[in-house]
């Protein structure tokens, strides 16, 4: 089938495959899927095989119909239904299949509707990447809350890749005002005032975004959130160290390091006032409250 009625040449072709195609792809997928539900007991194995044969083809025919965000916001939304049907007894395979779905609109996402180069030139189609990356962490927020007990470290991750996302969005979307216009566009990175500002203002953000959630993570006691801040604000150290320092001009690296400073020095003083608290010595305690 794949090699006469639905090749994989339709894939350069999106809107243009032939019907033959989409009815070949909904039969194979409607016949797996229903196969496996029929499947006897003792063949786990026949089912999951089915079962990922049928979700292969959805994805398939999906990518077939659709392009760029729309493409993302439907596997993102075939990553939640799935993340829902996990739920139900003898559905185990759904976890598994919600956590591709979400990869693949992770990777469409990065590498044809926001790709990393937006962080420099900013974005093309800003409502392209917010319904993108917005579905992305709509699936990963989904699949966080309905895949909670299929192992201790798949919420956290996936509220990571949630973060993840947004921080991206924002971070693309606060680059692209500072962008120039007309022939002035096809110039360096250097040789352009208004993309450094850009990036000075993303450097200062990253360490806001970095310091706020550590502040918070002090606050409320939460490990995960220090942890995150931390991460950020590391981000932020290694752009001004490595991208900053090697490509903006004299004034935009002094506003660059010193607002990291600054934000540094503050971190550290809220740090040392409200950092978490020690566990108590068990040697110090009574006999009776061990």
């Amino acid at each position: 089938m794949l090699l006469v009625d639905a090749p994989p040449e339709l894939l350069t072709r999106q809107g243009t495959f032939p019907p033959s195609a989409a009815a070949a792809l909904t039969a194979l997928a409607a016949g797996c899927l229903v196969s496996g539900r029929l499947a006897d007991e003792g063949r786990g194995y026949w089912r999951a095989a089915l079962d990922v044969a049928g979700l292969g083809a959805v994805a398939y025919l999906t990518a077939l119909t659709l392009e760029g965000p729309w493409l993302a916001l439907a596997w993102a939304l075939e990553a939640c239904l799935l993340a829902r049907i996990s739920a139900w007894p003898g559905e185990e395979l759904g976890a598994g299949a919600a956590l591709c779905f979400v990869g693949g609109t992770a990777v469409h996402g990065v590498a044809s509707v926001v790709m990393p180069a937006s962080l420099v030139f900013g974005l093309d189609d800003p409502p392209a990447a917010l319904i993108a990356l917005g579905a992305l962490a709509l699936a990963c927020s989904m699949c966080a809350r309905e895949l909670a007990g299929h192992a201790a470290w798949l919420r956290p991750a996936l509220i990571v890749g949630e973060l993840a996302a947004l921080l991206y969005l924002a971070s693309c979307a606060i680059v692209t005002p500072f962008q120039p216009s007309g022939a002035a566009a096809d110039s360096t990175l250097l040789e352009l005032d208004v993309r450094q500002q850009g990036q000075m203002a993303l450097s200062v953000f990253w360490s806001l975004v970095g310091l706020g959630a550590l502040v918070a993570g002090l606050l409320r006691d939460s490990h995960a959130l220090r942890i995150g801040g931390l991460s950020v604000l590391f981000l932020a150290v290694a752009k001004v160290f490595m991208f900053d320092l090697a490509t903006l001009g004299s004034i935009y690296r002094v506003v660059s390091f010193v607002g990291l400073g600054v934000l540094l020095l503050a971190g550290a003083f809220v740090w040392q006032r409200v950092r978490p608290r020690p566990l108590p010595d068990l040697r110090d305690v009574t006999e009776g409250l061990r």
